[in-house]
């Protein structure tokens, strides 16, 4: 006897990648982390871990190297990604770096207020982080939570239905006419706004890289040793540097400008204690030694310079002074300087030393950044190119506007276009009525002119008379 048998479907395991929400974070963290490797992690390795120098060869051999692992990070993130990704996971992605880029550009903005109620003396610079940090955590916990919503993925779905990810054409053999000249008139149009960039130099007068400054890491740099040396805070007080009072050798650094016959890297930030030993080495063989400027961190600099301007004194006169302890312009701490004015009082018919206020060098503040994009001079038109280039493709199969592209085309289609000798000829009509409109107006206007002036109706005065030697001109 035969039994009928249900056959059960097999469970599909379902993997927690399918989860929109899940791999979209996934997505936005390889995207981040793959340009952090192309951008920061490779370039540093290159130039500060291994310590090439700056030419040609070591610049050809680091783009190279950049491409290839730009490209390796696209295959691995395509195979990530799959033939067949989940609904709405591309402009998830997309939407969700631009978030985390607004996150960053309002903590950024947040920081301002933090950074500036710090400085200012309100609270610590440590709480000031904290509460930058807090702030920052916030936006990113609060946009994770609007993409866990089921409106958000709805919305990114329908985003994603739009094509503008996809590399489908839609109604491809339609319309191939005006949408090429659709392309071509896009094209022309983003053209015309690079030459215009680039033809006024509008790119040149920003800064060289687009950069977010990192909240609190913000340094000094003063003048560089020579002109520091110049200055109050620059002299030496019993054998050691002021700055070394002031700040503690283990918090300062050196930027260099000029390696001379060192290996140190123009630009790069060193301990300043490195400086000073590689400047030492070199001044025993005789070769030239670097140029730099000490730089110093933010907070830092402002606690120097309120201990410089209220413990110490810069002698305007030295009085008085058997022992001539002190010189004029002197830099001297406000404590030694009261005990060596009470010996001179005590002393009838010397003059008191007088003190002035030392001037603290005005440095330039500088921050670590995070690059969002270098060499904006280059890489944005190119950037533009390759924009221009794939909305000019994508508006065209864009639905709505494709398929109105494909009706003007079949409108035109309909159009009955003259013959060339009979464009010939029409355009030959139109030419002789437009100037024999030209002579019969004028010759109307002619005598009409005669006419009114004759009987004084119409009275124009004449144009006076300039006299040519005067060079005086009629306007």
């Amino acid at each position: 006897m035969a039994l009928a048998v249900k056959n059960t479907p097999e469970a599909t395991s379902s993997s927690l990648f399918d989860r929109l929400p899940v791999a979209i974070f996934a997505g936005v963290l390889y995207v981040v982390g793959s340009l952090a490797v192309v951008g920061k992690l490779l370039p540093t390795i290159w130039w500060e871990w291994l310590n090439l120098p700056s030419t040609f060869l070591n610049w050809t051999l680091l783009g190279a190297i950049l491409i290839a692992v730009t490209a390796v990070l696209v295959y691995v993130g395509a195979q990530l990604l799959g033939p067949h990704p989940a609904h709405g996971v591309k402009a998830g992605i997309f939407t969700g770096l631009m978030a985390v880029l607004l996150d960053i550009l309002l903590t950024r903005w947040a920081s301002l207020w933090t950074e500036h109620w710090a400085y200012q003396g309100y609270f610590d610079p440590t709480v000031g982080i904290v509460l930058t940090t807090v702030i920052g955590l916030i936006l990113l916990v609060g946009t994770a939570i609007l993409f866990v919503r089921p409106k958000t993925q709805q919305w990114l779905m329908t985003f994603e239905d739009q094509g503008w990810f996809s590399r489908t054409a839609y109604k491809r053999s339609q319309g191939l006419l005006v949408r090429r000249a659709t392309i071509f008139g896009v094209v022309v149009i983003v053209g015309c706004g690079i030459f215009t960039l680039i033809e006024h130099k509008t790119l040149d007068t920003g800064s060289k890289h687009w950069q977010v400054n990192i909240p609190f890491t913000g340094k000094v740099m003063l003048p560089k040793e020579r002109e520091l040396a110049q200055t109050d805070f620059g002299q030496e007080y019993d054998g050691q540097p002021v700055l070394d009072y002031l700040v503690p050798p283990s918090e300062q650094y050196e930027r260099i400008l000029d390696k001379g016959d060192s290996d140190l890297e123009p630009g790069r930030i060193v301990s300043r204690q490195k400086y000073l030993e590689e400047a030492k080495a070199l001044r025993g063989k005789g070769r030239e030694q670097p140029d730099g400027a000490p730089v110093i961190d933010r907070f830092v600099a402002r606690n120097a310079r309120k201990t410089f301007l209220t413990e110490w004194v810069k002698i305007a006169y030295p009085g008085d002074l058997p022992a001539n302890k002190f010189t004029e312009g002197q830099v001297i701490p406000k404590s030694v300087f009261r005990e060596q004015r009470e010996e001179v009082l005590k002393v009838q018919g010397q003059e008191a030393p007088v003190a002035a206020e030392p001037t603290f060098p005005e440095g330039v503040t500088e921050y670590a950044a995070i690059t969002l994009l270098p060499n904006v001079k280059f890489t944005l038109p190119i950037l533009l190119i390759f924009l221009g280039i794939w909305m000019a493709w994508r508006v065209v199969n864009f639905p709505v506007f494709a398929d109105f592209l494909i009706a003007t085309e079949a409108e035109l289609n309909k159009v009955s276009w003259t013959t060339g000798k009979r464009l010939r000829q029409d355009t030959i009509v139109v030419l002789t009525t437009v100037v024999l409109l030209t002579i019969t107006l004028l010759v109307f206007d002619w005598i009409w002119y005669k006419a009114l002036s004759a009987v004084h109706v119409l009275q124009i005065p004449e144009t006076k008379k300039h006299d040519a030697g005067s060079g005086a001109r009629p306007y």
